[in-house]
């Protein structure tokens, strides 16, 4: 890898907010080879939706994912809509988680729009890359 080659972690509410949202900035920063890191929070998931949705859904991710030169999809599998439900130590615990496992230089997370996931993943974005540590 680029010794110039900064590490981008795209944080991504649902399948296709990353590509609709920053598609474009992806593969930007892919095609100067920056290795670009998606995590997907929610999908499709039951019970407001089929296994069959969901694992199609994921298929399409990771196909656009490939368009854009993404190589690391990560995908939590919480159920879309209803993040509201997950306690909010535990979602920051698993924004911080992919943050230090990728160690980026730059994130990229939804605007906090009236959408309660977009609004709760850009919170926990907002604690996971904080200036200081957990604790201090």
């Amino acid at each position: 890898m680029d010794p110039s080659a900064k590490p981008v972690l795209v944080i991504a509410p649902h399948p296709d907010d990353e590509i609709l949202g920053v598609g474009g900035t992806i593969a930007k920063y892919t095609n100067m080879g920056w290795p670009v890191t998606v995590l997907t929070v929610s999908g499709h998931t039951p019970p407001l939706y089929s296994s069959g949705v969901y694992e199609k859904t994921v298929e399409e991710a990771l196909r656009a994912h490939a368009l854009v030169g993404v190589t690391d999809s990560r995908f939590l599998e919480l159920p879309c809509t209803m993040l509201g439900t997950v306690p909010v130590h535990e979602l920051n615990g698993l924004i911080l988680e992919a943050v230090r496992s990728v160690e980026p230089a730059i994130v990229l997370c939804p605007y906090p729009d009236r959408h309660i996931d977009h609004r709760l993943i850009f919170d926990a974005a907002m604690v996971a890359t904080r200036p200081v540590d957990v604790g201090s």
